[in-house]
C-alpha cells in the first residue's frame, strides 16, 4: 500500500432501470469509527443547465414530484440510515477488493419511472482525510468536475457535491462524495434527478 492513497478507477456492473453498466470510482483502505448526526447539502436551484452537449447520451426527465419517503434503508455494518420514496425498491451487493476488504453497492430505484441513485462504499486508508475537488482532480485528471459545492457532515468533516460526465448516467451526473469512518461514500444519479438526491440526503443519518 502506498503511503498516500490514490483515487483509482474501477468498474461496478449492475442493472439500473432495467439495463446498463454503472461506472464508478473507488479507493482502498482500513476502517476507523466516526459519528455524525446528518448530511447537509443544498444544490443551487436549476444547477444542471443542460450542457455536456458533447457527452450526454441520455437523461430522463427532471423529477417534478416524489412519493412520500416512507421506506427506510438501514446499514448495520456502517451505522447509517436514509429514507427513500415508498414506490422505490432497494438492493445491495458486496464484492471483494484487495486482501480482506469488501466494497458495497446500494441501488435504490423505480424501474417504471426510470428514477434512482447508487451509493458505492469503499474502504479508505488515510486517517483524517477530507475529500476536495483539488484531490479528485489530482488523482483523476480526466474526470470532469463542475459547479462543486461543500457537503457538511455534521461537526466531523466535509465532502463535495458536483456535476460530472459519468457515462453510466448518460454523460451528465450529479455526484456527492465524502469520507467518514474510514470509508469513501460515492453517491450518484442522473443530473436531471438531483431533486431525488437532495431529498434523500436530508434524511441520511449516521447513528
Amino acid at each position: 500500500m502506498n503511503e498516500k492513497t490514490r483515487l483509482i478507477i474501477s468498474l461496478v456492473f449492475l442493472v439500473i432501470f432495467g439495463a446498463g453498466a454503472l461506472y464508478m470510482l473507488g479507493f482502498f483502505s482500513d476502517d476507523s469509527i466516526l459519528s455524525v448526526d446528518s448530511i447537509q447539502v443544498a444544490f443551487t436551484e436549476g444547477e444542471y443547465d443542460g450542457e455536456f452537449s458533447d457527452t450526454v447520451t441520455f437523461q430522463p426527465p427532471a423529477i417534478e414530484s416524489l412519493s412520500p419517503f416512507t421506506n427506510k434503508y438501514v446499514s448495520e455494518q456502517y451505522s447509517f440510515s436514509f429514507n427513500y420514496p415508498e414506490d422505490y425498491t432497494s438492493s445491495n451487493f458486496k464484492e471483494p477488493i484487495g486482501e480482506n476488504q469488501m466494497r458495497e453497492t446500494i441501488l435504490v430505484q423505480n424501474v417504471q419511472k426510470k428514477e434512482g441513485f447508487q451509493v458505492l462504499i469503499t474502504p479508505f486508508n488515510e486517517s483524517g482525510a477530507t475529500l476536495t475537488s483539488e484531490r479528485i482532480r489530482r488523482d483523476i485528471p480526466d474526470l470532469e468536475i463542475r459547479q462543486e459545492q461543500e457537503v457538511l457532515l455534521g461537526s466531523v468533516g466535509k465532502g463535495i457535491a458536483f456535476l460530472s460526465d459519468n457515462e453510466a448516467f448518460g454523460g451528465a451526473s450529479r455526484e456527492v462524495w465524502f469520507i467518514i469512518g474510514g470509508n469513501l461514500y460515492q453517491i450518484s444519479t442522473y443530473a436531471s434527478q438531483e431533486k431525488l438526491l437532495q431529498e434523500m440526503l436530508a434524511t441520511w443519518k449516521f447513528e
